[in-house]
């Protein structure tokens, strides 16, 4: 997909969209996919990078979530992106 959009090609366009799609489906579930009765764990998420432990609230996580597929969504749906699409330019990514 990369190669596509650096390639300036329709189908790369496509893809980024149709990612974006499904990605704002999943990031819309995930509160009902993270609360699972079966699965709650009380308290805040814990995060480690190496030997740092870091505990962030799950409002803040999924406010950095949203955040992101918004700005996501905005790229995606850009005219200016589209217009960075060629039209003339066919399916073919390989090309």
């Amino acid at each position: 997909m990369v190669i596509a959009v650096l390639g300036r090609q329709k189908a790369g366009l496509y893809m980024l969209r149709g990612y974006t799609i499904i990605q704002l489906g999943l990031v819309s579930l995930l509160p009902v996919i993270l609360y699972d009765p079966d699965n709650l764990v009380a308290g805040p998420s814990t995060f480690r990078l190496g030997d740092w432990e870091g505990k962030l609230p799950d409002y803040l996580v999924f406010g950095l979530l949203i955040t992101l597929s918004v700005v996501q969504v905005w790229v995606a749906f850009n005219a200016k992106v589209k217009a960075y699409c060629h039209v003339k330019t066919n399916m073919n990514i390989m090309r």
